[in-house]
């Protein structure tokens, strides 16, 4: 779905005007979502709730909404009170699983990725999430074995965007660990299962990553002609795309083309999965680039205070190595060690291989 956030106000004038008329509220907690502002998404999730209990996709926006603003127990609670009323869907175990993510239960986790396995349009959706775990704590053979699975599953459905947008997503956690080849193979594979502006989007930030300017710039021209009214696309994916071109040649003019973002740069930019604060995280890169420990670290910062927006993106990990890079150069030691310390204890199963992995080894080394 192609997302503009002008006409919030609309909305907004619509739903006091039909107080009892539950679409309205649905949108909201959608804009708010993009705009990143999730107390008001939590209180039109839960104005939607309200006017429609019988509702299961107003209970599950509600459980995401209380995911966002770290009430983990109130997902919970909010699922539990679904279920009361005879209220079920297959989208709570995808959105529990992340609340027991951040609540560190791993049993919690493990039980509902099996009650959303095998089920035609929810398989896919588990297995991407199970992917992002595993980047998470660096373990990329295994998530790029759950990327494909879920690309596959996605298209044995007919969801050939949904598969494409997965390959895509899975190209940018490769190029943002430094294993280039294997993000180019992704993204060429997602431009080869769809065109969507989501799969086109990631893929386009990972050959931008990765050095393939040409390509990167081509799918950028496309998104901005295809997709003119497109907040997500305008001021998110195309400042994404050209700083992460710039980021070593120029990171100034990185820094620059990241400006169109900050205004949504807490939001949603996925419509189906997380992919948020991704330009905040591009940032504080540029910032490092540009040997700027103090705004760097304010980036990182950012990631690490928003726990529940972030989940198991794998940024939430790097955000940790980044301020252990950020502190290095602000000349401060002994947060630096203790960033990185952090980021070796979430990465303690990471593949040895993956070339950030070895760059922050050899970093901390000096820092000892």
């Amino acid at each position: 779905m192609s997302l503009s956030v002008r006409g919030l106000t609309s909305y907004e004038l619509y739903g006091q005007t039909y107080p009892r008329d539950e679409d309205p509220q649905a949108f909201l907690w959608l804009i708010y979502l993009a705009l990143g502002d999730y107390e008001k998404s939590h209180a039109a999730a839960q104005q939607a709730v309200n006017l429609n209990p019988a509702s299961s996709n107003n209970y599950v926006n509600l459980v995401y909404a209380d995911q966002w603003i770290d009430r983990l127990d109130a997902a919970k609670a909010t699922t539990q009170e679904a279920h009361g009323k005879h209220v079920d869907s297959p989208w709570f175990p995808l959105v529990l699983y992340n609340v027991d993510f951040l609540a560190h239960d791993s049993a919690g986790m493990e039980r509902e990725a099996a009650n959303a396995i095998a089920k035609p349009g929810v398989d896919d959706q588990i297995l991407f999430l199970e992917s992002e775990t595993a980047a998470d704590g660096g373990e990329f053979s295994k998530s790029r074995e759950l990327s494909r699975r879920a690309s596959d599953s996605a298209q044995r459905i007919g969801e050939q965007e949904t598969a494409a947008e997965y390959l895509g997503h899975a190209s940018v956690r490769e190029a943002l660990v430094g294993q280039m080849e294997w993000a180019k193979q992704d993204a060429k594979a997602a431009m080869m299962r769809g065109n969507g502006r989501q799969g086109n989007g990631f893929s386009a930030i990972a050959l931008a990553l990765a050095g393939d300017s040409a390509q990167a710039t081509r799918l950028s021209d496309d998104l901005r002609k295809n997709f003119p009214a497109d907040t997500i696309v305008q001021f998110e994916y195309l400042p994404m795309i050209r700083a992460a071109a710039l980021r070593s040649g120029d990171a100034g003019r990185a820094v620059e083309a990241l400006a169109a973002a900050e205004p949504y740069e807490l939001g949603f930019t996925n419509d189906n999965f997380t992919f948020a604060l991704y330009p905040v995280y591009l940032q504080g890169m540029a910032y490092l680039a540009e040997k700027q420990g103090v705004a760097a670290a304010r980036e990182f910062q950012k990631i690490v205070d928003h726990a529940g927006i972030v989940g198991n993106q794998p940024i939430g990990a790097l955000a940790r190595l980044g301020l252990g890079r950020a502190y290095a150069l602000s000349g401060d030691r002994t947060k630096s060690k203790t960033a990185y310390q952090d980021f070796f204890a979430l990465w303690k199963s990471a593949d040895s291989d993956v070339p950030i992995l070895k760059e922050a080894k050899a970093e901390y080394a000096k820092l000892r």
